[in-house]
């Protein structure tokens, strides 16, 4: 995928990174889609990368629901993932915000239970052995492929 510092705001034009991270993401079938973050520093910049997908999405006319899942516990993780298998009956797409299955275990039963991933690293952050920890617990065919994020 591309390199693009989260967006701050949704107003004004599409920026083409986005665009094209968007174009990439819709190369396989999905309604349901996990978007998992590693950024401690800056928690909310996976939350603004699904904002935006949700936006190019909502643009094209095809809502797209955001599920904060970052904080999701054991005895809530079935609920997160009866929601996203409701919304996949009902035709209507779900990203699932995760975090890194180090910093939140229930990641990896969320991710899987998803379509297909996307990983989100951020330059000068995220740690190579954690994103590959990341992909091989989830599994590496379940991944679209990766957005690398500069923080503003």
């Amino acid at each position: 995928m591309t390199s693009q510092s989260p967006p701050a705001a949704a107003a004004g034009p599409i920026d083409a990174s986005w665009q094209r991270i968007w174009l990439r993401a819709q190369g396989r079938e999905w309604v349901s889609l996990a978007l998992v973050g590693s950024s401690p520093r800056a928690p909310e910049a996976t939350m603004r990368v699904a904002g935006m997908l949700a936006r190019i999405s909502e643009e094209l006319g095809q809502p797209l629901v955001v599920i904060d899942a970052r904080a999701v516990e054991l005895r809530t993780m079935a609920s997160i993932q009866a929601r996203m298998r409701s919304l996949a009956a009902r035709g209507t797409r779900a990203i699932a915000v995760l975090r890194l299955p180090m910093d939140n275990p229930i990641t990896v039963p969320i991710a899987q239970a998803a379509d297909a991933s996307i990983l989100c690293v951020f330059v000068g952050e995220s740690r190579v052995t954690n994103a590959q920890q990341t992909i091989e617990q989830v599994g590496r065919d379940h991944f679209l492929g990766t957005v690398v994020l500069r923080h503003p």
